[in-house]
């Protein structure tokens, strides 16, 4: 096994290299991945409810997109079609990112309003929650003008469903947001900071250079610890900070002693999020893996048999784990289909 520990005076890791040369002595974890189901549009979310149902989203500018949300049922994607309860008529959505599934079966979709990476269309970004047993809209979270920038793309999000907030990534212009869910207000917080920007301008995708720069992207809480971890998708630095420090009264983040630490230094990363036990994963896209990363910062892969194309998003429904390929570096020529794997007891017991 390898502890990564230790940064240059930059604080970058001098032995990154070390780290891709030798992670085959590690020891595999889960089974091997197992297909689920293939699409030919191009997904990047996915969310599992308590009661097993599964659904995926698919941003605007996907290959072959053609519906923003879908369930897969009995080997097949149908669109999910969630509509306003008092008007009858279907929620409009302009490019849902992501999604999460709340513990009570809400599902909860991320729509950044930037379908081309050209900038934030009005009426800007908006959370929303939609009841998955009767498709209804519960509620949505519009963003105010300072929360977000016209160059902003919130890309992924965590939920801390007992306290009533959402941690949001904004890979396009560096910041993190939190949203408070009971007052429907927002915040943001570290804006352009260094530790939420790219470290390069590219990465070696299956041995290949792919040229992308990408912002803070994958973020995850630490509901045991009380620590929310981020990473820039160009990069390979994990960040982390206490929740206090977006919580303080009074005070903003940079004045009261808190900014990000470097914590680890990872495969650069899509998706993340924790087990119950404090074991951080990761969908590593240079080498098609995912990635657990334990407490004392050991990072172990989960299998080694099969090359995911660019995991993107992770969910967990007791003992397995779901992930999307979005297989984002590929052309649109060689994409094919997207699949969705599951991978069984991946976290050694089950996570009921």
């Amino acid at each position: 096994m390898l502890f990564l520990t230790g940064f240059n005076g930059r604080g970058k890791y001098s032995g990154v290299l070390f780290f891709f040369l030798f992670f085959w002595a590690f020891p595999l974890l889960g089974q091997s991945p197992e297909l689920v189901v293939q699409n030919r549009s191009q997904w990047t979310g996915v969310a599992v409810t308590p009661e097993r149902r599964l659904f995926v989203s698919f941003p605007a500018w996907g290959i072959n997109f053609s519906f923003s949300l879908g369930e897969v049922i009995q080997g097949d994607v149908r669109p999910f079609a969630p509509f306003d309860g008092e008007t009858g008529e279907k929620l409009h959505f302009i490019n849902v990112q992501s999604i999460k599934a709340g513990k009570d079966g809400i599902l909860w979709i991320l729509d950044n309003a930037n379908p081309d990476f050209k900038g934030v269309r009005l009426p800007g970004p908006r959370l929303i929650a939609v009841d998955t047993e009767t498709r209804e809209f519960i509620r949505e979270y519009r963003f105010p003008e300072d929360v977000y920038r016209k160059a902003s793309y919130f890309n992924d999000f965590c939920l801390d469903a007992a306290n009533q907030y959402a941690y949001l990534s904004d890979s396009g212009a560096g910041a993190i947001i939190v949203v408070d869910l009971k007052n429907n207000s927002s915040v943001r917080f570290f804006n352009h900071h260094p530790a939420l920007l790219s470290e390069t301008s590219g990465l070696a995708v299956e041995g290949r250079y792919f040229k992308i720069t990408s912002h803070v992207n994958g973020i995850a809480l630490d509901e045991r610890e009380h620590y929310l971890y981020f990473s820039a998708l160009s990069g390979h630095t994990l960040y982390r900070v206490p929740v206090q420090a977006f919580f303080l009264p009074g005070c903003f983040v940079s004045l009261c002693g808190f900014v990000p630490e470097p914590w680890a230094i990872i495969p650069a990363s899509d998706g993340m999020l924790f087990d119950k036990k404090g074991n951080l994963y990761l969908t590593g896209v240079e080498a098609g893996r995912i990635w657990k990363v334990s407490s004392s910062k050991t990072i172990t892969p989960l299998f080694e048999d099969l090359n995911i194309a660019w995991p993107d998003s992770l969910a967990s429904a007791g003992s397995s784990l779901y992930v999307t390929a979005s297989n984002i570096h590929r052309s649109p020529s060689s994409k094919g289909f997207y699949q969705l794997y599951r991978v069984k007891d991946y976290s050694g017991e089950d996570n009921e």
